[in-house]
């Protein structure tokens, strides 16, 4: 069965999602479909994470927020024999940084998708490089950098101040889950899965577009001023 925002907090009853995670996006995005009424496995990436720099679950400050977004998941180890037969399995595989991860757990996507046509693959990265690309070593600063959402924050005399590590990496996994589940209204008309890409730099893009859109038209600037700056 796949999505039907009509059952509501059921309407993914019956989905099985094979999660593969290193940053908060694709972890929330499987949380979402887990209240929704998915079945969700997450594969332990463990020791592969060396294959990627500076992934969110690397770093023991964000460990509370990724217990949160792991209960009710169930949890296979990354050299677990089922995993790609989990993956042909499943209704849908969210892979964070697949040009990376995909090859070191032997995911083939291409492969994968030819096995079973109506998998839908919900990928998503820092950036679109990130995406296609095993050398991109993007993080989620990267991301705030290309999008352009810090311009705005700090000292106007001094560099614009990012949002500390995880904050914006959510945001990624409604957009992620909203595209798995369009893919799946697809493949419910049209019998075959899809392949949609979700890079963080270019949702959070949208903000910086935005907060455009209700200035550049009123000949306001969007910047750093001295409004708020403590005088002593």
């Amino acid at each position: 069965m796949t999505a039907d925002p009509d059952r509501g907090g059921h309407g993914c009853a019956g989905l099985r999602v094979l999660e593969v995670s290193v940053d908060l996006g694709a972890a929330y995005a499987g949380w979402l479909l887990g209240r929704l009424g998915a079945e969700v496995v997450r594969v332990d990436v463990g020791p592969r994470l060396a294959a990627v720099p500076q992934a969110d679950r690397q770093r023991p400050s964000l460990a509370r927020r990724f217990a949160h977004l792991d209960a009710g998941k169930a949890v296979v180890a990354y050299d677990d024999p089922s995993v790609v037969a989990r993956a042909a399995g499943a209704d849908v595989l969210l892979l964070d940084r697949p040009a990376r991860l995909g090859p070191a757990l032997g995911l083939d996507l291409a492969a994968l998708r030819a096995r079973a046509p109506r998998l839908v693959v919900g990928t998503t990265a820092p950036t679109p490089e990130a995406l296609e690309s095993p050398d991109a070593g993007a993080t989620g600063l990267d991301a705030q950098a290309l999008a352009g959402v810090v311009w705005a924050i700090g000292d106007p005399d001094r560099a614009p101040l990012p949002y500390p590590p995880g904050v914006l990496e959510h945001v990624s996994g409604p957009a992620l889950a909203a595209a798995v589940l369009l893919a799946l209204r697809s493949r419910d008309a049209g019998g075959r899965g899809a392949r949609t890409d979700v890079a963080l730099s270019q949702v959070l893009g949208h903000a910086t577009v935005g907060n455009a859109l209700t200035m550049v038209p009123w000949g306001l600037r969007w910047h750093r001023s001295e409004i708020g700056r403590a005088h002593v």
